[in-house]
């Protein structure tokens, strides 16, 4: 079983060290390992000018499933997002 609550305090020691006062939420996962990361970059004088991390979209999802965008697929297979609307 995990155990959250140290998980937890070693989390809020990570960013402690990291510098951060203030968070809201609690950083898990991919959050974790930018931190390490940009911990480890500091450690090694590597300035870093610019950081992002985002939630993936339906498109990352579908790109990283299947190898290919979800438009290509619509255009092999014939069809398109557009529906044709009699008047």
């Amino acid at each position: 079983m995990v155990d959250h609550r140290t998980n937890a305090d070693a989390i809020a020691a990570v960013l402690r060290a990291a510098g951060v006062r203030r968070a809201m939420g609690i950083p898990s996962g991919q959050v974790l390992a930018l931190i390490e990361a940009l911990r480890r970059l500091d450690q090694h004088s590597v300035v870093v000018n610019d950081v992002a991390l985002h939630r993936p979209t339906l498109d990352d999802v579908f790109l990283a499933l299947t190898g290919h965008a979800a438009e290509e697929a619509a255009a092999e297979s014939g069809t398109t997002s557009k529906k044709k609307v009699k008047a």
